[in-house]
C-alpha cells in the first residue's frame, strides 16, 4: 500500500485491528492516513499506546458504574457510550451488501478522537492502578472497552509519532 501513500506503519495499524477482508483492512488504513495527518492524532496516539501498555495481561470485564468514585471516571464512561453509539451505523456491516467505506472509517475515527479531551482528564485525574483491586479492575475494564472501541478501525499504538 505505499505504491498508494500509505507508510507501512499505518497499514501494519490496520492489519493489526483485523485483517480477515483485504478491501476493507486497505480502506480502514486510507482511512487511518486521513486522520493520523490531524494535529490532534498525535496526542491521541500517545495516549492510546498509554493504554495499551497498562492493559497488558488484561483480559476485558464488565464496567460497573457504582465502583465510579472520580468525576473523571463517569464522564470518560458516559463519553465512551456516546460515542459508541453514534460510530455503530459507519461500523456495521448488515449482512447485506452494506460495508463501511474509507469515509465511514474516516468519520468513525475523527468521532472516536473527540474522546482525547475525557482521556486527558482521566489520566490527570485517575490513578488507574488504584490498591482496590476491584476499582482498578474497573478501571482497566473501561480503558479496555475504550481500546475496543478504536481497534475496529486501527491499532494506533502501531503508528510511528514523533512524540
Amino acid at each position: 500500500m505505499v505504491s498508494r501513500g500509505i507508510e507501512p506503519d499505518v497499514v501494519n495499524a490496520a492489519v493489526k485491528a483485523g485483517f480477515d477482508d483485504m478491501v476493507d483492512c486497505a480502506l480502514r488504513a486510507e482511512a487511518l492516513k486521513a486522520v493520523s495527518c490531524r494535529p490532534e492524532f498525535e496526542p491521541l496516539s500517545i495516549a492510546f499506546k498509554r493504554v495499551m501498555n497498562i492493559l497488558k495481561g488484561f483480559e476485558g470485564g464488565a464496567v460497573d458504574k457504582g465502583l465510579f468514585d472520580a468525576i473523571e471516571e463517569g464522564a470518560l464512561y458516559d463519553s465512551y457510550i456516546s460515542v459508541k453509539a453514534e460510530l455503530g451505523p459507519l461500523l456495521r456491516r448488515d449482512g447485506g451488501d452494506r460495508m463501511p467505506t474509507a469515509g465511514d472509517y474516516e468519520k468513525a475515527l475523527i468521532l472516536m478522537l473527540s474522546l482525547k479531551p475525557e482521556i486527558d482528564r482521566f489520566f490527570d485525574n485517575v490513578m488507574v492502578m488504584a490498591e482496590d483491586q476491584q476499582v482498578r479492575r474497573n478501571r482497566l475494564a473501561l480503558l479496555w472497552h475504550i481500546a475496543r472501541l478504536f481497534l475496529k478501525v486501527g491499532d494506533l499504538s502501531a503508528i510511528a509519532v514523533a512524540g
